[in-house]
């Protein structure tokens, strides 16, 4: 399966609206330099609509999701894969590791895929559920394991620095799939999980 290309992008527009975004906050761009005690301030709008070009282009990235038939039926476990991205409530980033496992059925997909699919999906606004659901429905269709599951573990900005303004916090979800329902599925995946946590 390949993953293709969604979005269109009109950069000019994007400028345009933050500059319009900065006004409307009480900041005028010509008086953005002084503000930063130089000229780092200038091109604001370009430098902050280039950067979220940039992180949401990597959803756009086309790229083959190999699967190849299995040969063994164990637990395939892929651990502290880094991610970031941007909630969806308050366009603030969220940043932390996701840990994918399946068991596999009758195919197993390169291993590389795995934190492409995560990237696939974490380059977008979303909030931390759907990602991690959407992460699991992917290999579960594709894969059509015995069983998939995910874990997601993430700082969000949107509690770091406003509302309760706490930083450090994790929020941690989990969706699974087939025998991970199971306890004693599950238990080895959290258990695989923790190991691989003890020797980073």
């Amino acid at each position: 399966m390949t993953i293709k290309p969604t979005l269109g992008i009109a950069r000019g527009a994007a400028i345009k609206a933050y500059e319009d975004f900065l006004y409307a906050l009480g900041y005028k761009i010509e008086e953005i330099p002084a503000m930063c005690s130089g000229p780092s301030g200038r091109n604001t709008a370009e430098r902050a609509t280039d950067a979220m070009i940039e992180f949401l282009s990597k959803e756009q990235e086309p790229f083959e999701f190999t699967m190849f038939p299995a040969e063994s039926y164990g637990m395939v476990t892929v651990t502290h894969i880094q991610f970031a991205s941007l909630c969806a409530h308050h366009c603030l980033p969220y940043v932390g590791f996701a840990h994918v496992g399946y068991v596999p059925k009758t195919k197993v997909c390169g291993l590389s895929k795995v934190t492409r699919i995560v990237d696939h999906y974490a380059h977008r606004f979303s909030i931390q559920e759907t990602l991690t659901a959407k992460i699991a429905t992917f290999l579960w269709e594709q894969l059509r394991p015995i069983g998939v599951g995910v874990v997601i573990e993430a700082e969000h900005m949107c509690m770091a620095i406003r509302g309760v303004e706490r930083p450090g916090h994790l929020t941690v979800t989990s969706e699974v799939r087939g025998s991970f329902e199971r306890a004693t599925v599950r238990n080895e995946f959290l258990s695989l999980i923790h190991q691989s946590s003890l020797r980073r």
